[in-house]
């Protein structure tokens, strides 16, 4: 059974937000917190990020964020997070159908996700071309002055 997922308009926002920063929240869990929900809505707000949503048995059942990465030479669809109210069952040959098609609407010449490696093993077809790795910065100790004897 395949499960569409649609584009939020952002007139309907404020009627799945609440359920969708939910699935958001969950996604952004697995990350580095370089965004929070509330930035994400202010993203989306601005036009900047696209929400879509996925329904089962008549209740959201999945969330996606999506963005328009403009590269020098180039566009790609970067499907930013992912989460579904049990943790899987998504209908990815639909959804990548549905980001395919906003994709080319948007003058993109590819998908990409930035994503764990169990997402890698289930989309076999991707060419997996790098891995992005990190570590923390963490901030310089700093030095204590020993106070001088008067």
């Amino acid at each position: 059974m395949t499960t569409p997922i649609y584009l939020v308009a952002k007139e309907n926002i404020e009627m799945v937000w609440p359920v969708a920063k939910e699935l958001v929240d969950k996604s952004l869990m697995h990350t580095d917190r370089r965004m929070e929900s509330y930035d994400a809505l202010r993203m989306i707000l601005e036009d900047e990020m696209q929400l879509w949503v996925g329904f089962k048995d008549e209740e959201l059942f999945s969330a996606f964020l999506t963005q328009v990465q403009h590269y020098p030479r180039h566009r790609t669809l970067q499907i930013v997070t992912y989460a579904t109210t049990t943790g899987h069952g998504a209908d990815f040959p639909t959804c990548i159908d549905t980001f395919m098609d906003f994709g080319r609407m948007n003058g993109c010449i590819s998908l990409e996700a930035w994503c764990r490696k169990g997402l890698v093993r289930a989309l076999p077809d991707w060419d997996h071309l790098y891995s992005v790795i990190s570590k923390p910065i963490e901030p310089k100790k700093q030095r204590t002055k020993k106070q001088r004897r008067r």
